[in-house]
């Protein structure tokens, strides 16, 4: 049967969570095709105006072939609907086809009686398809300003459900503004709320003047604690629609039903991460630890410690049926053992490594990876295309509560000053290998920080127990995705109550991520790449700044960060162009010699100057009408004092530079200003240098990156 495949990805998504989450009540697509095309039959449909799908020429990738047995007597009906009497087999092939899509198309009451059934069971709060369902129930459903207040009241904004006032006939209401009216202001509404035709709540108060949906309110910072870690949908879906309350469904399993569900699923979790926990040290006793694959990436043998091993190619000799045959398809794999915070090996992550090595370089692309399995007699016969994967996991292998080596920090967390996170495990054991004092390093196995793995970081670095605010540093890949999903582990830290969190600075952009910072000097290597990397202090706005300068599109990240708010409204205003950009131009145009020969006609008006204020257009205007000022006769040679600064360093070259120009500060400024801008250096150098000192621990020094 043909189906389009926008349907089947609908439907596989409700089959394969409801089949997660029901054991024992399977779900198919079958099953799915007979209850639409029987609801569509009882429906008020005129089969006179179905429509006839073209299969043979347009469209021919929108729709796939799907087996799919069709009750006789719903066919039965169809054909005398149809008239199948006078068509050819091929013809009545086709109008069955089309009943089927839209059937399907048309099955709203199934498709959201089947989703309410599986969100009401679910228990991962972080899963995107069951937040877009819950979504689109509270859309659909609309909104009312009794909704509104039951949501207000849950959150603690209002005490009485009636404690609004109809300022617009059904469509503005005011009410006590959530974030700045406290408990005892009485008789104080100083927010209006717009709901328009049932859309979205959008409030606006004239007191604090934040402005926004509803959704942006449970985003705000006190809410978000309030909340501790639910998403704002989810958080709104179980005030307003949980047990059974929703318009759009029916015939919603009881709390029992479900309860009695998810407890099963958990057992069935908790005995599958058995088993994949005892057919890894099954598989890792046939590995070894000569990994010649991350030796040649300069990892030495005492850096892998027990969490990286390497499978050899020999074929395995254990006795257990599904321990062979993981340990076979782990052959050629270099693999990182997965634990739990305590230590329990639960899983298996391998990266082939590739057989061959032709001129001192590591054969290990995926077309690499093809020849060793045509060549390999077991891989060759092996119908799973997972031989032929780059990267494996063992089955029933869950990293979303789980952070790669986190079990080595749990001890003794109140040791550790900043925690590093990073996407990859080699990424992890690049930086766990320098034993920098005070560090943790952790991956998330990708760049999607999981809630679980939140309440992960909460519970065993939280400022409670440490007794401190442990310094965060987040450092995923060095490409557009790295960054999409720095920025939003950024957001879920925040929320979590997180505040001192800053990015990984890569000094040299052709390092994709810290795994690859490897020389044939690792000491250079740290001290170069890896220490800037983690001791850096690039705030978002430094970041997103960064992003933007390389083209990365991460405009939808950025929503709602309040961190960018001012920035937002600057570059609407066009007032954000950067000041040191605008110099840099008008500099173009300029000597680089500055000469003041004669002594300039003092301005008649006094100008005032605060050296502390804001780095505006009108400061810097005004520091070059002073610097204009107080010049006496005297030259400087902005190409010498660029080479000195470059040789000395900035300490020294600024202590020089003060020595023989003292007295004239605000030209001191202005010139600094202008080398600064010629050596492009990102951070101003007006009349204060920050000195960033990092500690080796190996050599005790003090590492000052320029």
């Amino acid at each position: 049967m043909r189906i389009f495949k926008d349907q089947i990805e609908t439907y596989n998504k409700i089959i394969n969570k409801y089949n997660t989450i029901f054991n024992g009540d399977k779900l198919d697509f079958n099953s799915i095709v007979n209850s639409a095309v029987a609801e569509l039959l009882q429906s008020d449909f005129d089969f006179k105006n179905l429509k006839n799908y073209n299969y043979y020429t347009k469209g021919s990738n929108s729709w796939a072939y799907k087996y799919v047995k069709l009750n006789y007597d719903l066919w039965k009906q169809i054909a005398e609907k149809l008239d199948f009497k006078n068509l050819p087999k091929n013809i009545q092939e086709d109008k069955i086809d089309n009943v089927v899509n839209t059937a399907l198309s048309k099955a709203t009451d199934l498709k959201w009686r089947l989703r309410k059934e599986v969100i009401d069971a679910w228990d991962k709060e972080d899963d995107k398809d069951i937040i877009d369902w819950k979504k689109a129930i509270i859309d659909n459903n609309g909104w009312t300003i009794d909704k509104l207040m039951r949501v207000l009241k849950a959150i603690g904004a209002v005490q009485n459900l009636n404690d609004y006032h109809d300022k617009s006939v059904g469509k503005i209401y005011q009410t006590k503004c959530p974030l700045c009216d406290k408990e005892d202001c009485r008789n104080t509404r100083h927010v209006d709320w717009i709901i328009d035709n049932g859309s979205i709540p959008y409030y606006n108060c004239i007191k604090c003047e934040e402005k926004g949906t509803i959704i942006k309110l449970l985003n705000e910072l006190h809410y978000v604690k309030l909340l501790n870690g639910i998403d704002a949908v989810s958080f709104i879906y179980s005030v307003l629609y949980s047990h059974g309350k929703v318009d759009l469904t029916k015939n919603v399993r009881n709390d029992v039903e479900v309860k009695k569900a998810r407890e099963e699923r958990q057992k069935e979790e908790e005995l599958k991460r058995e088993k994949a926990g005892w057919l890894a040290e099954q598989i890792l006793e046939e590995c070894t630890k000569d990994n010649w694959y991350l030796f040649r990436k300069k990892f030495k043998k005492e850096d892998l410690g027990f969490d990286v091993y390497y499978r050899d190619f020999n074929m395995s000799e254990l006795q257990d049926k599904d321990a062979k045959y993981w340990s076979n398809v782990f052959r050629g794999c270099c693999i990182y053992a997965i634990k739990d915070d305590r230590g329990n090996i639960i899983g298996l992550k391998g990266r082939r490594t590739g057989k061959f090595i032709a001129k001192g370089k590591i054969r290990d692309k995926e077309e690499d990876i093809l020849e060793i399995v045509k060549e390999d007699e077991w891989f060759s016969k092996q119908k799973n295309e997972l031989v032929k994967k780059l990267k494996i996991n063992l089955k029933d292998t869950k990293t979303d509560d789980t952070l790669y080596l986190l079990y080595k920090y749990v001890e003794n967390p109140w040791e550790i000053d900043k925690l590093v996170i990073v996407e990859g495990e080699k990424d992890a054991l690049r930086i766990a290998s320098q034993n920098i004092k005070g560090v943790a390093v952790v991956a998330s196995f990708g760049c999607a920080l999981k809630d679980k793995q939140v309440e992960l970081i909460k519970k065993y670095f939280n400022s409670t127990l440490l007794k401190k605010d442990i310094e965060i540093v987040l450092v995923y890949d060095n490409d557009v995705e790295g960054a999409k999903g720095n920025i939003r582990a950024y957001k879920k830290l925040k929320k979590a109550g997180f505040t001192n969190i800053v990015f990984g600075n890569y000094v040299n952009d052709k390092y994709k991520d810290a795994g690859d910072m490897y020389w044939r000097d690792m000491h250079t290597a740290k001290m170069q790449l890896i220490i800037p990397l983690v001791y850096t202090n690039l705030t978002i706005k430094d970041y997103v700044k960064r992003c933007k300068e390389r083209g990365f599109d991460i405009d939808e990240e950025i929503k709602g960060l309040d961190e960018l708010k001012e920035a937002r409204i600057e570059i609407k205003n066009n007032e954000a162009k950067d000041f040191w950009t605008a110099q840099a131009e008008e500099w173009k145009k300029e000597n680089d010699t500055i000469s003041n020969a004669e002594q300039l006609v003092e301005q008649p008006e006094e100008i005032t100057f605060d050296i502390n204020a804001e780095r505006t257009a009108d400061w810097f205007a005004t520091l070059i009408k002073l610097a204009e000022k107080e010049a006496g006769s005297f030259v400087i040679d902005i190409d010498a004092e660029v080479a000195s600064l470059q040789e000395n360093g900035k300490e020294e070259w600024f202590k020089e530079f003060m020595r023989r120009y003292g007295e004239l500060p605000y030209n001191i400024l202005l010139i600094v200003a202008k080398v600064e801008a010629k050596i492009k250096a990102r951070e101003m150098l007006l009349a204060r240098f920050r000195k960033q000192a990092v500690v080796d621990d190996a050599a005790n020094d003090n590492y000052i990156p320029f």
